[in-house]
């Protein structure tokens, strides 16, 4: 995979975003899976029904990389809260802010952690994984303004060792701060190179 450009399996804009950023500063491309759609036609809708970062991660990598025919690289990504035994961990994008929100005392400093697997995937079913961490609290307003939708749990992760006053939200939009999912695809590009 040496100096290839990296097929990253999500549509997620802001993953897209954060993975293209991280790789071009190794001299790495990234190509969507929507980019191969004119060429490959519509792309496998991978249930995320696995108990682990790992086999989300991997059962998607696996299933684009034999869709496109090349090498692939999926993310898993979730949440751990130690208040919340864990949770919401790998169900974190179905879990919902809202309902976390409800769980949880209001501002309390939460010991939690983000946690990135990373896994290349070839369509032959040679696979890595590299899992990541990124250690701090999750924290709300005792006040919440009322808002519609949910917000996304970066807004209310504080990384340790960083300006408390700062969110992992506001790290990455105003500087590139490496966060899980980019320590994730660096750990997982100095394997594979």
């Amino acid at each position: 995979m040496s100096g290839a450009a990296i097929l990253f399996g999500s549509t997620n804009e802001g993953k897209l975003l954060e993975v293209r950023a991280a790789a071009a500063r190794m001299g790495r491309g990234v190509h969507s899976l929507s980019e191969l759609v004119p060429s490959r036609g519509p792309f496998p809708q991978v249930v995320e029904g696995e108990k682990n970062y790992d086999g989300n991660a991997s059962k998607k990598a696996l299933q684009y990389a034999k869709w496109a025919g090349r090498s692939c690289v999926a993310d898993d990504t979730g949440l751990e809260i130690d208040a919340c035994n864990g949770l919401p961990g790998v169900y974190t994008a179905r879990y919902g802010i809202e309902r976390l929100m409800q769980e949880l005392m209001p501002g309390v400093k939460h010991a939690a952690r983000f946690v990135c697997c990373m896994s290349y995937a070839e369509p032959g079913g040679r696979a890595v994984r590299v899992t990541a961490e990124l250690p701090g609290y999750f924290s709300f307003p005792r006040v919440r303004a009322t808002t519609k939708g949910s917000l996304p749990f970066s807004t209310h992760f504080y990384p340790g060792g960083e300006d408390e006053s700062r969110s992992l939200n506001d790290l990455v939009l105003n500087g590139g701060y490496p966060t899980h999912r980019v320590r994730a695809l660096e750990g997982l590009l100095r394997v594979l190179s």
